[in-house]
């Protein structure tokens, strides 16, 4: 009987969906989980503001028909809010993952506590905290779920860093198959979905950018600036 950590099972969960660049910004609350991927083939691109790094998340998602995942800490998570109201109305499928401190601490003043689930609601399509490491693959197949129907848009998930460094039998953990509820791509007729077809058509208006036409004015000795006229 192996024992895992929540971190292990963040990894093992986002690896079932295909999931290899990470958009984040290191801090103490992820750590955790940002150690454990560094050991494995992840690909982190650590940000400068957790803004950008849902940017980037969002435009990876939108690029590729592939989960955008961004990681950040508190408080630095308000920085992300207006990215997460991007990508809402952009509808790309962005996964948020953001730590805070121990469960045992929120509501009691804990460290750099602020209330991430309720901030993120009205930007997601879902927005949920995980109490026990063993529902950490639960919560990211049903943040995956939910970012992928109907019309597409950002999930955030809290995940304490008690939660990541909880300890847990591998074999009391269940994990999904991502083809089990990931909607398809592509209609049952065989035609490409509307939400493809509408992204291509987008790019396709953007591929020949208007003209910007502009008349080179040649530098003479009549052009001085009026204090060094005579």
């Amino acid at each position: 009987m192996a024992r895992v950590t929540g971190s292990h099972l963040i990894c093992k969960a986002l690896k079932l969906e295909g999931v290899k660049n990470i958009f984040a910004l290191a801090g103490d609350h992820i750590l955790p989980v940002l150690d454990t991927m560094a050991d494995q083939d992840f690909r982190i691109v650590d940000t400068r503001h957790e803004q950008a790094a849902v940017h980037m998340a969002d435009a990876w998602s939108r690029i590729t028909e592939q989960p955008g995942v961004c990681m950040y800490t508190t408080p630095g998570f308000a920085n992300a809010i207006p990215g997460l109201t991007n990508a809402l109305h952009s509808e790309a499928p962005v996964i948020s993952i953001a730590g805070c401190a121990d469960l045992h601490d929120l509501g009691n003043g804990g460290q750099q506590e602020i209330e991430q689930v309720a901030m993120a609601a009205p930007m997601c399509k879902g927005s949920f905290m995980v109490h026990d490491a063993r529902r950490i693959p639960e919560f990211i197949a049903r943040a995956m779920r939910l970012a992928f129907s109907g019309r597409r848009g950002p999930v955030h998930l809290t995940i304490p860093i008690d939660v990541q460094e909880q300890s847990v039998d591998d074999d009391k953990v269940v994990f999904t198959e991502r083809d089990a509820y990931r909607p398809k791509a592509s209609s049952s007729c065989g035609k490409p979905s509307l939400f493809c077809a509408r992204r291509k058509s987008r790019w396709r208006l953007q591929e020949a950018p208007p003209a910007i036409h502009c008349r080179v004015i040649p530098c003479s000795a009549s052009l001085k600036p009026l204090a060094c006229r005579s």
